[in-house]
């Protein structure tokens, strides 16, 4: 009896296109070389147009090679007491308002041609299952190598893996839009830590920004380019200005510095100290140079280095993959080094360069 009850419901649960437009975000879906892996950062924005709620029971993954062929099929789904499709939240699509899905399948094997990425949305109404697909042809990409931008030992406080604020920035919810957010500007971002021997992060009063090993600390321009934005005159508050957030986007860095680099993406270093740049608008930086220190101006809550590569100047364009080169990783009591690789949350690392003279 049990066997023929659930082959009533495979039978009466077939699916029909479901009334769902689907964005990509970024425009440009990428693959980033990273080693033996290949990493995938891309979110859709699903708006239903069906006169009821729906809700997303599935999300799978079909990648094609070249020829068309099936080369691996993956699913998250809500089976189980724990479903594997909670680890993106809980999504109801409401009728037109818009619903960010971050894509979960971060990493594919490295060895994959991965030229056609199939994306099947299973949801679910009161008395029908739909499915709304989209279909992705990525460009494989080795990103931007650059140094690091601080010297000394760094802890990596936030990165762009699944998990990091950077990567879940939802900027189609009611807040985001009301401030002008239209993409991810954060996706790639890193929040940079200095640490001491012990890999520990301040020592007195935590409240005071002078306790923090970052507090002050050289920010380095992480390759060469030309200073295209310049602001240093706002304080090292730990705090984030809403009122100036809806008027200007790039309040949320506080202070910042942002370079042009040769490969036209632009290289923010956020939070800066007040009052402590270096550099000016149009100048040109070499790799390696004093730009600013570290602050805890804007949305910082705690002093460190924001840096990030994006497409654009403002606060208005997508975040960019980048690698770094020449450091070591610190590992307990050994030390590791990197030739080229990129970074994320959790690891505590440390350039083998030395700062350009200034």
């Amino acid at each position: 009896m049990h066997l023929v009850v659930c082959l009533f419901a495979l039978v009466a649960a077939v699916p029909v296109e479901a009334p769902v437009e689907i964005e990509v975000h970024p425009d440009t879906v990428e693959l980033e070389q990273a080693g033996q892996e290949q990493l995938l950062n891309l979110d859709f924005v699903l708006v239903s147009r069906s006169t009821e709620r729906l809700t997303l029971g599935a999300i799978q993954l079909s990648v094609r090679d070249r020829n068309g062929k099936l080369e691996l099929r993956r699913e998250v789904n809500s089976d189980g007491e724990r479903p594997s499709i909670a680890v993106i939240g809980a999504h109801d699509l409401e009728p037109g308002r818009p619903e960010l899905v971050m894509n979960p399948f971060q990493r594919l094997d490295g060895a994959l041609d991965a030229r056609e990425l199939v994306f099947e949305f299973k949801l679910y109404g009161k008395e029908e299952t739909s499915v709304a697909r989209v279909s992705v042809h990525p460009r494989k990409i080795s990103p931007t190598l650059v140094r690091l931008p601080v010297g000394g030992r760094v802890l990596v406080y936030d990165g762009s893996d699944f998990y990091s604020h950077h990567r879940r920035f939802d900027f189609v919810s009611p807040t985001a839009r009301q401030l002008g957010f239209r993409s991810n500007v954060l996706r790639h971002a890193l929040d940079l830590v200095v640490v001491d021997g012990s890999g520990e992060t301040h020592r007195g009063d935590p409240d005071r920004n002078e306790s923090w090993f970052s507090f002050g600390k050289p920010v380095l321009a992480a390759a060469a380019g030309t200073v295209v934005a310049v602001v240093d005159s706002r304080p090292d508050a730990r705090k984030l200005d809403v009122a100036l957030l809806r008027t200007d986007r790039m309040a949320m860095f506080g202070n910042y510095v942002v370079v042009r680099l040769a490969s036209g993406e632009l290289a923010l270093y956020g939070h800066i100290r007040q009052g402590s740049a270096r550099c000016k608008v149009g100048e040109r930086v070499s790799e390696g140079q004093a730009l600013a220190e570290i602050g805890a101006a804007g949305g910082s809550a705690i002093p460190h280095l924001h840096f990030e590569l994006q497409t654009t100047a403002d606060a208005d364009g997508e975040g960019r993959p980048v690698r770094f080169r020449n450091f070591r990783r610190i590992l307990g009591g050994r030390s590791v080094t990197v030739t080229a690789a990129r970074i994320d949350t959790g690891e505590i690392v440390e350039s083998a360069a030395a700062p350009t003279p200034r």
